[in-house]
């Protein structure tokens, strides 16, 4: 099965986010263990990026 993550699913496990952190890391996990096949839109990857750079950046 082919599945588009929203950047949500990836920034829940980054930022270990709840209340939806466990079934986002199990998401995550199906598609590292090649049980699905999970894609991550270019677009995505930037606001990922932006969104964990100014959250750790902040925590520093």
């Amino acid at each position: 099965m082919t599945v588009i993550l929203d950047a949500n699913v990836v920034l829940d496990v980054l930022l270990k986010r709840t209340p939806h952190f466990e079934k986002s890391a199990l998401v995550l996990l199906l598609s590292e263990k090649k049980v699905i096949d999970g894609f991550v839109s270019a677009s995505a990857i930037t606001d990922i990026f932006f969104l964990t750079n100014a959250t750790y950046h902040n925590k520093k």
